[in-house]
């Protein structure tokens, strides 16, 4: 699962990656240090989230990447689904045990029509709905210790795996990041109100025309290493790093553009929004538009999780699955 789900969080994280090169916007700060140090305090404050209720929205349109050579069909699918897609989600988690109930909406660019999923993920076993063929309470299970003997790959799920996940996260961002002027970094007037009724600071950086050569000169000296630590921590594959180190040498960012870190008291960045537009070099040597538009909310941070949906008695088989995401066509591979 290791693999399974670095696979559905790629777009994601190299998109927000990308969206921290934004960073070096406008905004000057005479306490720009200390709220520079509360950002990266909050990155690194992350992998300490044991128990969390999220929820947030994404449009993106990021591009694709290559299938990596080990990809099995589930993370396939599932990756397709959030690439280039408007997106809803909301759920609840724990790291230890591991388990996830959460609801995905994904909407493709250019459709009215949406496809939601509920997930839950307990024991090693993930359950997958899909509304358009399941019934309502029907869910196919997806064992993922038997997934991960089909890939070849140690893919059982751990508390330890999720938070090395995390980290390889956290300090990918972090890289960019630390080396950022202070200056840049601004503190918003209004302070932000989360839904327990408690207070926070919002820590801002805004891109702006004037600012935007700037951000992309950085953002190109430091995707290489970011990009590098994406691949050692097993988010992007060899010739998925040569792709994209490649295509990092022609991203330009636009203006306006926005990265704003919302922290309560206990240092946990509780909302992070990126808005974000840059140009990459496409197939012909043309620029083309890309953007990421991102809202994550965290809340009830390490308090006693509030899980809604009991484990599923009516499921299908894993065999169904694979039928179904490959097309129906030929038979699903023997255990």
């Amino acid at each position: 699962m290791k693999r399974m789900t670095r696979n559905k969080l790629r777009p994601l994280v190299l998109a927000a990656v990308l969206a921290c090169a934004g960073a070096l916007a406008a905004g000057c700060s005479d306490d720009g240090a200390a709220l520079k140090k509360s950002v990266l305090d909050s990155l690194n404050k992350q992998t300490e989230m044991k128990a969390y209720a999220f929820s947030g929205t994404a449009d993106l349109n990021i591009g694709t990447l290559p299938a990596a050579a080990d990809a099995n069909p589930i993370a396939s699918s599932l990756l397709g689904m959030i690439q280039n897609s408007k997106l809803e989600w909301s759920g609840t988690a724990t790291t230890d045990p591991v388990r996830l109930e959460a609801s995905l909406k994904s909407t493709p660019a250019g459709s009215s029509a949406g496809l939601e999923l509920p997930l839950i993920l307990n024991d090693n076993k993930l359950y997958v709905n899909f509304p358009l063929i399941n019934k309502k309470d029907e869910y196919f299970l997806i064992d993922l210790a038997k997934l991960s003997v089909m890939s070849g790959q140690n893919n059982a799920l751990s508390a330890e795996s999720l938070k090395q996940a995390t980290q390889t996260a956290s300090s990918v961002s972090s890289v960019l990041i630390e080396d950022l002027n202070a200056k840049w970094f601004d503190k918003s007037k209004e302070a932000a109100a989360f839904p327990d009724g408690t207070k926070g600071t919002v820590i801002q950086i805004e891109i702006t025309n004037k600012n935007k050569k700037e951000i992309t000169d950085a953002m190109r000296a430091k995707l290489p290493e970011m990009i590098d630590k994406l691949a050692a921590g097993g988010f992007v594959s060899k010739d998925q790093t040569a792709k994209l180190k490649e295509e990092a040498l022609t991203v330009s960012v636009e203006a306006p553009g926005k990265l704003a870190f919302a922290i309560d008291e206990q240092g946990f960045a509780r909302e992070q929004q990126i808005e974000i537009s840059y140009t990459q070099a496409g197939k012909d040597g043309l620029p083309v538009k890309r953007h990421l538009n991102l809202l994550q909310k965290a809340d009830g941070i390490n308090q006693e999780p509030k899980f809604v949906k009991d484990i599923p008695s009516q499921v299908k088989p894993f065999e169904d699955v694979l039928r179904l995401l490959l097309g129906g066509a030929g038979k699903a591979p023997q255990k």
